[in-house]
């Protein structure tokens, strides 16, 4: 038998892991001494995506990248590339040894205008995904991984196309400002 008590005060008893709830009710539940901020949480796996297991996630980033034509080529770009220029990825995982379900890929960098930052360059869920609070964990990792390396700051550019305001509200949720246009020009 598992108990879970919710942030309202009720404590419940059930052999069954408590119903997916509402954000507006994310019950907490403990199971063998660990505790879960919501049910959903207890079946979400976020992890850092290491070198040689990049494939995991590069289907998710695909989505975002599909320049790159295909997983492989994203794999590779990521591993030769990226990598070892200080390019970290972590993905939001539903089931163990399936792909992501949503990916973030960032580096720490140290400059004259921003100090010690993280930056993410490319935050995406795939679109059956979407809804379910990937991104916002993702975030969250993020956010204290940046404070573990003792970074000032995190910050990320996002397009401004009609279809991006799912991720703008992402980004304001999570008290993130709009500081600066981004300009550039193809050479």
């Amino acid at each position: 038998m598992t108990t879970f008590t919710s942030p309202h005060g009720a404590d419940r008893a059930t052999a069954d892991p408590p119903p997916k709830w509402s954000a507006e009710f994310a019950p907490i539940w403990t199971c063998g001494g660990s505790t879960y901020a919501t049910s959903v949480d207890f079946m979400i796996s976020v992890r850092e995506i290491g070198e040689g297991e990049t494939a995991l996630g590069a289907a998710a980033m695909l989505g975002l990248r599909p320049r790159w034509k295909t997983a492989d080529a994203v794999a590779n770009l990521i591993d030769t590339r990226l990598r070892p220029a200080g390019y970290r990825l972590v993905g939001a995982f539903e089931s163990a040894g399936e792909p992501a379900v949503a990916v973030v890929g960032f580096r720490e960098s140290w400059s004259a205008s921003w100090g010690h930052n993280v930056y993410v360059d490319d935050l995406f869920t795939v679109p059956d995904a979407r809804g379910s609070g990937h991104a916002d964990r993702l975030m969250r990792w993020v956010k204290d991984e940046a404070h573990r390396l003792g970074c000032e700051v995190v910050h990320l550019d996002s397009g401004v196309n009609l279809d991006r305001a799912p991720a703008h509200r992402l980004y304001m949720r999570h008290r993130m400002a709009i500081t600066a246009h981004h300009f550039s020009v193809e050479v």
